[in-house]
C-alpha cells in the first residue's frame, strides 16, 4: 500500500510538473468567447472571455466583471486583448484579463474589433452604422483619437468584419443585401479615400470573416456554397499588390459541421482554430451547437478542443 501511494504521489508529481512547464509559457493558448448557462464556468455572466491551451487543456475564465463580454482579439505583441461589452463598450484589458479600459469615442453599436499588427502605433478597427446607413468599417487610436471611417458601402451593402495586413491596408468582408447576403472579400488602403480593391468575386459562393496569419502572408475565411449551406475553411496567400492566391480548402468533418463564426491562425500559422456548430450537441438552438475545433492548413489532424452544452466561439490565438 505504501509503494502504491508513493507511486501515486510521483505521478502526481509529474503532472504538476508537466503543468507548471505548460503554463510557464512553453504551450500555446488562445483566448475565445464561452457561454455557460448552468452557471458552473460562467460564473459572472452567459459569455466570459475564456482561455486555454492550443490542445484545449487549462481552460479559465479571464472575464473580469458581472457582463457580457465577447469579440476578443490579442494584440500582436501578445499583451493585450481588445473585446467588446454587450450594450457598451470596446475595452482593452492585459492578457490575464486584469485592468481593463474603455477605448473613447467607439459607440455602444460597434462590433468586431480588431487589432493593427504594427508596434508601437497600434490602431483598432471595428464595423458599426455610420448615422441611418448600413454597417461600415471604422479605425480609432486606442485612446480615442484619429477616428475615421474606411469604406463606404451603397446602399445595397454593407461591411461586417475586417481585419489588417500590414497597417496599410484591411481585408473586409462585404454583403449584398440585394442577394441573400452573399458575401465577396476586398481589400483596402487604410489612410485615404482610395476606393477598395475586390478580391473575390464567385457567384454562388459567398465569402467572410477574413484573419490574417501572424506573418502577414495568408488569409483564411469562411466560404459558404451554393443554395444549401456547405462551410469550408479556404486559406489564401495575400499580396496588396496581385490579391489572392489560392492555398488550402478545409472540410471540416463530423462532428464539426455548418454555421462557422470564428477562424485564427496558431501562433507558428501551421494551424486554424474554427469555432462551428457541432451536429453532436443536442437540441436545436444554433446559438448553443458553437464548438472549437483546431486543424491543419491542409485540413489533416483535425481535432475538437471544446464540449460544452453551450457556446465556445471567436477564438484568437495568442502569438
Amino acid at each position: 500500500m505504501k509503494s502504491d501511494n508513493k507511486l501515486l504521489g510521483l505521478r502526481n508529481l509529474a503532472w504538476l510538473l508537466f503543468s507548471a512547464l505548460l503554463l510557464g509559457g512553453c504551450a500555446d493558448y488562445v483566448v475565445y468567447t464561452h457561454r455557460d448557462t448552468t452557471g458552473d464556468e460562467s460564473s459572472w455572466g452567459d459569455y466570459q472571455i475564456n482561455r486555454m491551451s492550443s490542445n484545449g487543456w487549462f481552460k479559465s475564465n479571464i472575464s473580469n466583471r458581472s457582463r457580457d463580454e465577447f469579440y476578443a482579439d490579442v494584440r500582436n505583441d501578445g499583451n493585450k486583448i481588445i473585446f467588446r461589452v454587450f450594450g457598451g463598450s470596446v475595452e482593452v484589458m492585459d492578457i490575464d484579463g486584469s485592468n481593463p479600459v474603455a477605448v473613447p469615442n467607439i459607440p455602444n453599436t460597434a462590433g468586431w474589433p480588431r487589432w493593427s499588427r504594427g508596434f508601437p502605433q497600434y490602431f483598432i478597427v471595428y464595423s458599426d452604422h455610420p448615422g441611418s446607413g448600413n454597417a461600415a468599417i471604422w479605425r480609432i487610436r486606442e485612446d480615442g483619437s484619429q477616428q475615421v471611417q474606411i469604406t463606404h458601402p451603397g446602399p445595397n451593402e454593407t461591411d461586417q468584419t475586417a481585419d489588417v495586413v500590414d497597417d496599410k491596408h484591411i481585408v473586409f468582408d462585404r454583403f449584398d443585401t440585394n442577394n441573400n447576403y452573399r458575401g465577396d472579400l476586398y481589400l483596402k488602403y487604410v489612410w485615404d479615400g482610395r476606393p477598395p480593391l475586390q478580391l473575390t468575386n464567385t457567384p454562388n459562393i459567398s465569402e467572410s470573416i477574413p484573419i490574417i496569419s501572424h506573418d502577414r502572408t495568408m488569409v483564411a475565411y469562411r466560404t459558404v456554397l451554393g443554395a444549401g449551406q456547405d462551410d469550408q475553411v479556404r486559406v489564401a496567400g495575400i499580396s496588396t499588390h496581385s490579391g489572392l492566391s489560392p492555398l488550402y480548402t478545409i472540410d471540416l468533418i463530423a462532428p464539426a459541421d455548418i454555421n462557422i463564426s470564428g477562424i485564427t491562425f496558431s501562433k507558428d500559422d501551421t494551424q486554424l482554430f474554427i469555432s462551428t456548430q457541432a451536429d453532436d450537441v443536442p437540441g436545436s438552438s444554433i446559438n448553443r451547437k458553437q464548438e472549437i475545433f483546431r486543424v491543419n492548413l491542409d485540413g489533416s489532424n483535425q481535432a475538437r478542443l471544446t464540449n460544452n452544452s453551450d457556446w465556445d466561439a471567436g477564438p484568437s490565438a495568442i502569438p
